[in-house]
């Protein structure tokens, strides 16, 4: 697509492509915002104002490494005017030595596989506590299932190793078990499940799932069941598990979430109005499971939940049609569908199917077909492609209800040479799998017998304020199994979606013979960086001061021991060997290879763990040592398990005092992407001047609607950086003659802004036009454009605004446009410098001014400030 050799205002215009997501078109959203004051230098810290909290989202306070309101004040990192200059430009010629690189080459993405089974596929984990004194166990939910069982001591058959301790009736002092005359007993065959006795008249049961030969078997009784601090529920039935046959993960049990009598949801309807809703979270991000009727509802779209004898324990809908690329498929009739956390694929009736692949194809001719893997039949080779689009899909319900699918939930794959329609044919009922339901909220109302969607309310921080219990995927870094043996495997878990399909539909008594057969580099010069935040890494907790890059991706601290070459910071050092979380990336890792993807150094040493090598500038300053995980804390709520980062143990170069660099780059292991279902890949900061502090916070941001935003563009050469396009340039109100518009990469870590040389020249000329009553003083280090305004107290300059592609004006502040070169006003100088390539919107023009990188939508946007036209003020 693009050459290997970019043109300083010749760019490709793509669309971006977030990690692990696909982008159907004109998806909508919201965004976050807060703002902080800059200054020219102040030996006084005025720090920001703001709550630690804003819009509900997380914000980590950001302060200048130089000022007074840094840790490392009175020391030796003072701020060097002409070696800032110096590391500009070693920071600029990197930038546009990386556009020079052809990375054609790359690699593609990765998209997450998925699950499926009567019980493989079950993913979805969520805590409760059973007993007195209350014990805390990680279960499995499941709304295909009523039963809730749990592993019990002692267990004299066949346990399998779970998370944590089993479950110890003798221990809780208010179990007892259901003789075999209870009604629960008698209810549990009336549900299908099978009841027997003991030779101590003991109710036992066993639930079967699949094809019957995975099951839970024991006895059955009652307890207090603890869902939060405030909510308790006494007698609550439930198995205690002897006998476990079948895969079922490392969670204790399962949460039964169905329809019938003996279900959670039943057992607790007089208090919670027979109402619960959840969120499926992705692998990397957390969901949450509700109980109770929202207040924010209102928002939410219903249709009729159906009743069926034959399964009484599923949710079922009408679905009465689809609609891809907004136009609806010919589908002979309507028909129910069921609603199921345990299945993961949608699965529609053999001719809804096939006219959904019609259409559905006919929108993919630019891209080559390839043959499908596991009963998935219409796939496509993306590899080599930066972006893609496709057509939107939308299932209708009875009553207009719609569900708009993403992009994501349309298609999967396991790599990008084979992503695939992630719907499959079967003979039967349809059944809406998680893979469709992810991200957004779907509301079971029994009470008033329908079904709610609220489409994009997993992105919300808050819940109504009603019963919340975290909700994690089994199979990903969130997952409190993590680094075991359930990880997943593409084959397995379509191989169980089959068997989840079939124990489905036996349990309809259909015939499901015909049913379908699924088998089963970053870097800069670091002496430019100037903006320092506070993380938290391992267990415990520790925290280190590091800087902060948007033209990195590779985050590293520096960690004990240091063999060799470490430089002195404030505090101590990272100890792996101190947190119980951390752990090394092996040679073979997808970590490991993904170094060596974004253009990092990465080998084995004779441990065989992975080694990493991130250069900057000229590739003579660097960090070396070992990539491993470990918990980031950023707030004390958001916590994020497995996060990868560099264990530094040779660092050369100019890194100040901090611990390490954190990486906000748009690659795949950079902290943006690694939590970019959490944040839904956005983020802003407020760089601050060195006299106060600012922010960088992340997630959405309500207050979003009063932002300008502009068009975020995707260059192959440059994966790393964020770039918009420049249209033009007003100096005092009056557009600049410029020849043409181009791009202009948003840097964290360059001071002033850089500008092709013709454009700069046109800037300094206007400019110099305003300034007629001001005498002219030498310059100074590449700026050529100075005065000195000594004895001056007032100072009349031009105001200057960037015009952005979409409308979108960035008006600068007075001090944003000018820079004192010297200790006095006998040197001011024009805060702008010339180059021959590409331009670079440095963060001494971006203080004062939030800026909003919201991946998601491929857009760079700011919130409405106080604007200047014309003529501006300067004491």
């Amino acid at each position: 697509m693009a050459s290997s050799v970019l043109s300083p205002f010749l760019f490709v215009f793509v669309f971006a492509l977030p990690f692990l997501q696909l982008v159907s078109p004109d998806p909508t959203h919201h965004l976050q915002s807060l703002r902080v004051e800059t200054l020219l230098p102040n030996p006084i810290c005025m720090p920001f104002k703001g709550s630690s909290s804003i819009h509900g989202k997380s914000v980590a306070q950001v302060v200048s490494r130089f000022g007074p309101c840094s840790p490392f004040a009175g020391t030796s990192t003072e701020r060097n005017f002409t070696q800032q200059l110096h590391h500009d430009s070693v920071r600029t010629r990197w930038i546009h030595s990386r556009v020079l690189l052809d990375t054609s080459n790359q690699n593609g993405t990765t998209l997450p596989a998925t699950s499926g089974e009567a019980l493989g596929a079950l993913e979805f984990i969520v805590k409760i506590g059973l007993g007195t004194p209350k014990e805390d166990f990680l279960v499995l939910f499941d709304t295909g299932s009523d039963v809730t069982w749990v592993q019990c001591e002692p267990c004299p058959s066949s346990c399998y190793p779970q998370e944590g301790p089993r479950f110890s009736p003798s221990a809780s002092a208010t179990f007892q078990y259901f003789p075999c005359n209870a009604t629960q007993c008698r209810e549990l065959e009336n549900e299908g499940n099978r009841a027997a006795c003991d030779g101590s008249t003991r109710c036992t049961y066993e639930v079967r799932y699949g094809d019957g030969t995975q099951h839970s078997s024991g006895h059955f009784g009652r307890d207090t069941l603890t869902l939060t601090s405030s909510e308790v529920f006494a007698n609550f039935p439930f198995g205690c598990g002897l006998e476990q046959v079948g895969n079922f993960g490392r969670g204790a049990g399962l949460l039964g979430l169905g329809r019938n009598k003996l279900s959670l949801v039943s057992m607790t309807a007089k208090y919670y109005d027979s109402v619960f809703s959840y969120c499926l979270p992705s692998s990397t991000s957390t969901g949450f499971l509700t109980f109770g009727p929202d207040p924010g509802s209102e928002s939410a779209s219903f249709t009729r939940l159906l009743t069926v004898p034959q399964i009484p324990t599923f949710y079922l809908v009408s679905l009465i049609g689809i609609s891809v690329g907004g136009m609806p498929l010919n589908m002979s009739s309507s028909g129910a569908m069921i609603l199921d956390s345990g299945t993961s694929l949608s699965g529609l009736p053999a001719p809804v199917y096939a006219a959904l692949k019609s259409a559905f194809h006919a929108h993919m001719s630019a891209y080559s077909l390839v043959p499908g893997t596991h009963g998935l039949d219409t796939c496509y080779n993306f590899s080599g492609h930066t972006s893609f689009l496709i057509p939107r899909v939308t299932f209708h319900f009875e009553g207009g209800t719609d569900l708009d699918l993403q992009g994501d939930a349309i298609m999967i794959g396991a790599d990008m040479s084979e992503v695939c329609l992630a719907f499959v044919p079967q003979a039967q009922l349809g059944i809406l799998g998680n893979w469709q339901q992810r991200r957004t909220q779907i509301i079971h109302d029994l009470a008033r017998s329908r079904i709610g969607f609220v489409p994009g309310a997993c992105s919300s921080s808050s819940t109504q304020g009603k019963s919340v219990a975290q909700v994690v995927s089994r199979f990903g870094p969130c997952s409190p199994f993590a680094g075991t043996s359930a990880e997943r495997n593409f084959t397995q878990q379509l191989h169980h979606d089959r068997a989840r399909t079939r124990w489905i539909h036996s349990r309809m008594l259909l015939d499901t013979s015909n049913s379908t057969n699924l088998p089963a580099t970053s870097g800069i010069a670091l002496g430019a960086l100037e903006f320092i935040v506070k993380i938290g890494l391992g267990t415990p907790k520790e925290d280190f001061l590091v800087l902060f890059d948007t033209g990195s991706d590779v985050t590293w601290v520096q960690c004990e021991p240091c063999p060799s070459s470490c430089h002195p910071q404030e505090g101590p050092r990272f100890n792996p060997s101190a947190s119980a979380t951390f752990q090394y990336f092996s040679c073979n890792s997808t970590q490991c290879l993904e170094l060596r993807n974004e253009g990092n150094g990465a080998s084995c040493d004779g441990s065989i763990r992975c080694a990493y090598e991130v250069r900057y500038g000229d590739g003579t300053v660097h960090s070396s040592g070992h990539f491993g995980r470990d918990t980031l804390t950023l707030t004390s709520e958001d916590v994020f398990a497995n996060f990868p980062f560099g264990c530094g143990l040779e660092q050369v170069g100019n890194f100040g005092r901090e611990a390490g660099l954190l990486g906000l780059g748009r690659n795949r292991l950079s902290l943006v992407s690694m939590t970019a279902k959490y944040y839904d890949s956005v983020f802003s900061y407020c760089l601050p001047s060195q006299a106060s502090t600012g922010f960088l916070t992340f997630g959405p941001d309500p207050g979003s609607e009063s932002a300008s935003f502009t068009r975020l563009l995707t260059v192959p050469q440059v994966p790393t950086f964020y770039l918009v396009s420049l249209t033009g340039i007003s100096v005092g109100g009056k557009p600049l003659n410029m020849s043409s518009s181009g791009g202009m990469i948003l840097d964290s870590g360059t001071s002033l802004t850089q500008l092709p040389d013709p454009v700069y020249a046109a800037l300094k000329s206007a400019f110099h036009s305003h300034m007629s009553a001001y005498s002219s003083a030498p310059g100074i280090l590449g700026l050529d454009t100075c005065y000195d305004l000594s004895g001056h107290t007032d100072v009349s300059i031009p105001g200057v605004t960037f015009h952005f592609e979409g409308g979108t004006d960035l008006e600068l502040q007075a001090d944003a446009i000018m820079i004192g070169a010297g200790a006095g006003m006998n040197e001011v100088c024009l805060a702008f410098v010339p180059h021959k390539q590409l331009g670079i919107l440095g963060n001494w023009q971006q203080k004062r001014t939030q800026i909003i990188h919201d991946l998601a939508r491929s857009r760079i946007g700011r919130p409405s400030t106080l604007h200047f036209q014309g003529v501006q003020q300067i004491l």
